[in-house]
């Protein structure tokens, strides 16, 4: 990148407009002189040894030197009467400049305009106050001052926050920075850019989601100038030189009837038009109810906004440092509507949730069912299978009564985690149940044993 340390906008161009031809003020000079002189002669033709009036009066001499009559012709009213043609005519001449200057550059009165032409008379800076340039009064005061109106000659001092562009014949001819600057014959200040990060707000964009529904957005984004260099204590404020020539002559349409507005105005227009393009590829319930922190509701969709704003303006001279949406609306017309319609489908998804819970529930319940009747089953076999490998003939009820219950005190133990309420109050009676079965079983044992 080009900074101001190395731009080539720093020096005057080699065709900058001078004064004139010095040759040709001096030839007029002696031309003068010449006239004089000879007017002198004229006056001295008689070759007389005595004063001419007044002199002759002042100083009653009766022989002069030659020197003295030479000195005091010349400024005898015989001789300068001879020049009063010429200051006449100079007189017209200069009165004839400052009206064709008056007229030409539109000045609000000829004081203005003889000012100006002393300055383009001037051989160089002068003593005078340097004119205070800035970006936010540059417009307002140029009706006011000859140096903004037209152009230097003229001494200028710019903020050190900021940075102008100067031309000469509608083309650039330098940039200058913040601090006190001699302008050249006709060097105009085209514009002063601010250095400073700035922030603009765009409030109620309507924009338009992929549904169709119509939004108002409120935002504000923060910029500035890109720099080109990293800031220093003894350069707080750096520039990029060709973006500040980019920016200087950036032309924006700023509303549908085509008026037109300066650099300015383009980071918030161009961000208003990425951020509409963005909302219309989400459905409005996507962006009205988004997912995420509820402190910050929009900072997924900043974020997408300030990457795609980011990489655009950055190809015309401006950094964009932040993008924060603060609401998102819909029209008061439509959001009562609107609002009716998002209850009545949040409702709708409620009751099918709580339809597919119900059904889940009901499907465990048979499941469960199933799964315990099938381990009914499979105890019950499971005892006669043992009676009959015991050599048992008259107690295979009992037997098959203890793996019931077994089954059942197993079944309780499982389904008491599913539904307490009702499996638990069970458990006490079925451990007793299994306690006498178990007794029982001993002592048809142990009798049958004697």
């Amino acid at each position: 990148m080009t900074s101001q340390s190395t731009s080539p906008y720093a020096k005057p161009p080699a065709n900058m407009p001078t004064r004139g031809n010095k040759f040709y003020f001096w030839f007029l000079i002696a031309l003068l002189l010449g006239y004089w002189l000879l007017s002198f002669f004229v006056e001295r033709s008689n070759m007389s040894a005595q004063l001419l009036p007044p002199w002759d009066y002042l100083f009653p001499v009766n022989n002069p030197s030659t020197l003295t009559i030479f000195i005091t012709g010349l400024f005898s009213f015989k001789v300068m009467r001879h020049l009063i043609p010429v200051i006449i005519g100079a007189f017209f001449a200069y009165e004839a400049a400052v009206h064709l200057v008056w007229q030409l550059y539109d000045f609000s009165d000829k004081k203005d305009a003889r000012k100006f032409l002393g300055r383009l008379r001037s051989s160089g800076p002068s003593f005078e106050q340097p004119l205070l340039v800035s970006a936010d009064t540059l417009e307002d005061h140029r009706q006011d001052s000859v140096i903004l109106h037209v152009g230097g000659p003229g001494r200028i001092q710019i903020k050190g926050t900021e940075v102008a562009v100067t031309e000469i014949n509608d083309s650039l001819c330098r940039i200058l920075p913040g601090g006190k600057h001699w302008l050249y014959p006709f060097e105009y200040v085209h514009t002063v850019l601010d250095l400073r990060p700035q922030e603009r707000t765009a409030t109620d964009v309507s924009v338009r989601t992929s549904d169709g529904i119509p939004l108002t957005v409120t935002f504000n984004i923060r910029y500035r100038v890109k720099q080109g260099q990293q800031p220093t204590r003894q350069n707080p404020y750096p520039y990029d030189a060709e973006a500040v020539r980019f920016l200087a002559y950036k032309i924006t349409v700023s509303d549908d009837s085509g008026s037109a507005g300066n650099w300015e105005k383009m980071p918030l227009g161009l961000t208003t038009k990425i951020l509409t393009i963005t909302l219309k590829k989400y459905l409005a319930d996507e962006i009205l109810h988004p997912d995420g922190r509820e402190d910050e509701p929009y900072l997924a969709l900043s974020r997408q906004v300030l990457q795609t704003a980011k990489a655009a303006l950055d190809k015309n001279g401006i950094k964009l440092l932040d993008v924060n949406i603060h609401s998102i609306k819909l029209p008061d017309d439509i959001e009562e509507p609107y609002m009716k319609y998002w209850q009545m489908q949040s409702n709708l998804q409620i009751a099918m949730s709580q339809a597919d819970n119900k059904a889940a529930a009901l499907e465990a319940e048979e499941k469960a069912r199933a799964e315990a009747e099938a381990t009914m089953i499979q105890a019950i076999l499971e005892g006669i299978q043992r009676a009959r490998r015991s050599g048992a003939t008259t107690n295979v009820g009992e037997v098959v009564a203890l793996r019931l219950v077994e089954a059942l005190e197993q079944m309780a133990y499982t389904s008491q985690q599913r539904r307490p309420e009702v499996y638990r109050p069970l458990i006490p009676q079925i451990v007793q149940v299994h306690q006498e079965l178990a007794n029982g079983d001993d002592e048809s044992s142990g009798s049958k044993t004697q």
